[in-house]
Formats: structure tokens, C-alpha cells, sequence
């Protein structure tokens, strides 16, 4: 897979009684964008590891979790999904390349 600025390389759906944002995975840089669905505008932007490579939401939609691997450096960013910031970075094995739903 070749990787562009913005490619999208997942989309995550969190519905709420005000709006439905999709999450998006960006590979340069290495982030998040935040979509509002209904007005098809991007609301927020979140820096996350370098190399991230895919996301999950929670199931109570409260949080996102972001795996991220590059050279030697890896984990996973924790993004809280009402103020669009990453509140942790937790520290894993090597190369986390998926996460579950």
C-alpha cells in the first residue's frame, strides 16, 4: 500500500445525539482527523505517535486508541473523543500493528 499525505487508512464511526464524527487515520503526519459527517467538515486534528497505523473506539465512544510504530518507538495514543486530545501513551511489545473493536 503506497501512503500519501492524508491517506485515509481507517475509518472509525462514533454516533452521539448531536452529530457522527469519523475518525481518520492520517499517515504524514502521523494523526488523526476528526470529521463532523453532517457538515462534512474536519473539527479537530490530533497529533498521535509516529507511524500510527490503526485505530478502535471504545465502546462507550469516550475514547480512541491509536497503535503507532516506528524504527523503535512504539505504543498506542489514547485520544479523548470530547476534546479531541490525546490524555495517554501507553508503552507496548514491539510493532503493534491492529487493535480490536
Amino acid at each position: 500500500m503506497t501512503l500519501c499525505s492524508h491517506a485515509l487508512l481507517k475509518t472509525i464511526v462514533r454516533r452521539s445525539v448531536l452529530m457522527v464524527l469519523a475518525y481518520v487515520m492520517n499517515a504524514s503526519p502521523s494523526s488523526v482527523s476528526v470529521i463532523d459527517t453532517k457538515t462534512q467538515s474536519v473539527i479537530a486534528t490530533v497529533l498521535v505517535g509516529p507511524g500510527a497505523d490503526n485505530i478502535t473506539i471504545s465502546p462507550d465512544g469516550k475514547l480512541a486508541y491509536v497503535t503507532f510504530t516506528r524504527n523503535v518507538i512504539s505504543g498506542v495514543s489514547v485520544i479523548d473523543t470530547k476534546t479531541h486530545s490525546v490524555i495517554a501513551t501507553i508503552q507496548v511489545g514491539v510493532m503493534p500493528v491492529d487493535i480490536g473493536n
